[in-house]
């Protein structure tokens, strides 16, 4: 009977952590409940160093994304890879390399570390105040991280008519990252002046599922994506990152402008 028993449930992990060929995602509510159960699971944490022991997932290791290639693991069975959440090609890069080691069966943290912390799941942070960290993305990191992802969400906020239609003199965002969530958030007048009104973005879909989706600000390249990117993060939401030089770089097409 014990031996029926625990045939059951290596077939049991052994299927949730199956690689298809388009890879696999384990969602962070699985992961913390495979935990609580004691199943064995090893951990990898692919952002910087730094980064890492500023706070991670419980019993995490640290084996930065530039170097987990060359690593060498020994036969440890299932194995999460997580990274910021941002840079989802570098997570699907580093468990690609390790499914091709005898004895490891790698899937990625869906939603990555900003989405763990996004479902209030237990991390080594310490308690108290901490400098609040921005995530940026540069336009070739974009373009790496929209082939194919599909849970990316473009947030607009770049100047608008009076109507409050995008200018006609915009770049076409549908044009440049087809079959992308594009969403236009807007300016509301309040007696302290002109605010973001963040409802297209908080009122996406519950608590629950607000990880699934990577929010992508891009503004004039004015700043404004860092104001609205520290309320948003004071309203719960942890997954996203800022286009580095907004509409500026989307109309050079990710080249540097000229230098002064």
């Amino acid at each position: 009977m014990k031996k029926k028993i625990c045939t059951v449930i290596i077939v049991a992990i052994m299927g949730l952590f199956a690689v298809p060929e388009t890879g696999s995602a384990l969602s962070p509510e699985k992961l913390q409940e495979m935990l609580e159960q004691g199943s064995k699971v090893t951990i990898i944490d692919i952002r910087n160093s730094e980064i890492y022991r500023e706070g991670h997932i419980p019993g995490a290791i640290s084996i930065p994304a530039a170097i987990i290639s060359k690593k060498q693991l020994p036969p440890v069975g299932a194995v999460v890879v997580y990274g910021d959440g941002i840079r989802t090609d570098l997570d699907e890069e580093a468990a690609d390399a390790l499914n091709t080691r005898t004895g490891i069966q790698a899937a990625v943290l869906e939603g990555g570390f900003s989405a763990w912390e996004s479902l209030n799941l237990p991390t080594t942070h310490r308690s108290g105040f901490s400098e609040e960290r921005l995530e940026y993305l540069s336009y070739q990191d974009l373009e790496k991280i929209t082939a194919g992802n599909r849970d990316i969400v473009l947030v607009d906020m770049r100047s608008t008519q009076a109507s409050g239609k995008p200018d006609s003199s915009l770049t076409d965002l549908s044009a440049i990252f087809p079959g992308l969530s594009i969403i236009r958030m807007h300016n509301k007048l309040r007696s302290d002046g002109n605010e973001w009104d963040l409802s297209a973005v908080t009122g996406r879909g519950g608590k629950d599922t607000q990880y699934r989706w990577l929010y992508i600000l891009i503004d004039d390249g004015n700043g404004e994506s860092e104001k609205v990117a520290h309320s948003l993060k004071a309203a719960g939401i942890r997954r996203m990152a800022i286009l580095t030089g907004g509409e500026l770089i989307l109309r050079r097409g990710g080249l540097p402008g000229q230098q002064n």
